[in-house]
């Protein structure tokens, strides 16, 4: 049924005031998809065809997900015991052990999942009790995983590789990739001034971020048109202590880079808007730290891999001077007329250039021969 409301006396109202209108959106509670509910506890049951391919992540259904073996065989007891270097490992991207087991027909009954918490549930037949034995347990990520997609520099060196699978968190990981992806992982944390926080959080957040002119304290962007991307991070990842010392202005992208906070997951197109600001306002210089900084999170693991390469430092969210329309490439390299972008981007839209989507960054730069920024095919969808 469609309820129709005469605001008329309520405008008349807003026009005497003094001041500019700004945009509000009334939302209502939104019930979780059943795909989300199940993604979220056991998983759902997949094989490795049912999963699609977003940059080389795994994609079920339009979200990003993790692979894991329920199925533990005999060292069930181990696993359950803390033991996760005896458990099978989970997957977080199409890494060369999917791609051999499918070459050789061997498919394990895998079940995607979001779950955040880092246990899983496991089963198999127990040597020690003689039966069949089930419980929940942490298992290691798979290091062929990391290694493709530079997850933390783990390609770059042993120590990078096994502090990566040692400190591996999913929520983190999930965070980093958030911009890939329409849905994010549910009952996963709290996005800023939603819950946790006390009553007057509102109002306090306001006074911080006007304060500041709603400019970022870390990075320096100026979001007095896009107030809705500068938030406040409490330094001490308690919601309710208020004091100012434990409060920062943020911009969306430099708090999600903060610890002691709840997964934060951040829009491809808000990603956009803040590059976009910070190259106006001249915050991007041409260093590798101000690249890596700057360009969107899932892209820093091909970023490295460029730079450990000897590439020079990309320009961020460069958009080609020749060109009429409001193209916009995620981090480019100009001379070389080579670009990659997260978004999806038509043959036609720049026909002198090579563009690479995250998953062919990843296959150029995983291969010897992409040390002159050269391989792939021109557009790279």
């Amino acid at each position: 049924m469609n309820l129709t409301y005469d605001f008329s006396a309520l405008w008349n109202q807003v026009n005497r005031l003094k001041g500019a209108v700004e945009p509000f959106i009334v939302t209502s509670e939104r019930s979780l998809d059943p795909i989300d509910v199940t993604l979220g506890d056991r998983g759902i049951e997949v094989k490795l065809d049912d999963l699609d391919n977003i940059g080389d992540l795994l994609s079920y259904k339009g979200r990003q997900v993790l692979l894991y073996i329920p199925d533990q065989g005999h060292s069930i007891d181990k696993v359950l015991s803390g033991d996760r270097s005896a458990g099978k490992k989970f997957h977080i991207s199409h890494c060369k052990t999917l791609d051999t087991m499918r070459a050789n027909g061997r498919f394990e009954r895998y079940f995607a999942i979001t779950n955040l918490t880092g246990s899983f549930p496991v089963g198999g037949v127990s040597r020690q009790w003689g039966g069949e034995r089930t419980g929940e347990a942490a298992l290691n990520v798979c290091i062929n995983c990391l290694n493709h997609l530079n997850y933390k520099n783990s390609a770059l060196s042993s120590q990078s590789r096994y502090q990566a699978r040692d400190n591996f968190d999913i929520s983190e990981f999930f965070e980093t990739y958030s911009s890939c992806f329409k849905y994010f992982p549910q009952r996963s944390g709290t996005n800023p001034g939603s819950t946790n926080y006390t009553s007057d959080w509102k109002e306090i957040s306001e006074r911080i971020r006007r304060h500041v002119n709603w400019c970022c304290d870390d990075c320096g962007v100026n979001l007095s048109d896009r107030k809705y991307l500068l938030h406040v991070h409490h330094k001490d990842g308690n919601k309710t202590n208020n004091t100012l010392s434990n409060l920062r202005p943020l911009c969306a992208a430099c708090h999600r880079d903060q610890p002691m906070h709840e997964a934060m997951f951040i829009k491809y197109e808000d990603m956009t808007v803040l590059a976009r600001k910070r190259r106006e306002q001249d915050l991007i210089k041409l260093t590798w730290e101000s690249a890596l900084k700057h360009a969107d999170a899932a892209l820093r693991g091909v970023l490295e891999l460029a730079r450990n390469k000897g590439w020079s430092p990309p320009e961020i969210s460069y958009a080609p001077s020749s060109h009429q329309s409001s193209i916009c490439l995620d981090v480019a390299w100009p001379n070389q007329r080579l670009g990659i972008s997260l978004g999806v981007m038509q043959a036609e839209d720049l026909k002198s250039w090579r563009i690479w989507s995250l998953r062919e960054a990843l296959s150029n730069l995983n291969t010897d021969s992409s040390s002159q920024m050269g391989g792939g095919s021109r557009w790279g969808y």
